[in-house]
């Protein structure tokens, strides 16, 4: 596909990515119920599968672009995990619930039953962030003063 060949998938690409945004935090926020989960943890992934186009198209670097998906596949693995703690320890509670009143249901949990939440949690969230920041740091690492989107 050829730069100008690409200028109005690139407008229904973008409109796309902020529905699909808008669907999974604004429709459908973690810990509603188990419906909207699925829900946020699909329209996610096909959010986060989207920015993969972004690095093949903005030609991002290969250790920016191998940051990404490192941390893209860890951070899902960290996810499950977490989700299966959860059910496991029936550690569900509402999106909308105070951090004290979640860290007053962890301080009920059993020392190894922290221990394993807490440092998935943790983890996750490292994941997540290191994608962050793989993603924006690397975003121009492959444009030159040549490169016109359109």
């Amino acid at each position: 596909m050829k730069k100008n060949e690409f200028c109005p998938f690139a407008s229904f690409f973008v409109y796309g990515m902020i529905a699909i945004g808008i669907v999974a935090m604004g429709f459908a926020p973690v810990g509603q119920s188990v419906v909207q989960d699925k829900i946020h943890y699909l329209t996610s992934f096909f959010y986060m599968f989207g920015h993969l186009f972004i690095i093949f198209y903005f030609n991002i670097s290969p250790l920016h672009s191998f940051g990404f998906a490192f941390s893209f596949l860890f951070f899902m693995m960290k996810t499950l995990r977490l989700r299966k703690l959860k059910d496991t320890y029936n550690f569900h509670h509402p999106a909308n619930i105070s951090n004290d009143a979640v860290v007053a249901r962890i301080a009920k949990l059993s020392a190894n039953q922290r221990l394993h939440l807490t440092r998935c949690m943790f983890l996750e969230m490292i994941f997540e962030y290191a994608m962050f920041l793989a993603f924006i740091t690397g975003i121009d690492s492959g444009l030159s003063p040549s490169f016109r989107p359109c």
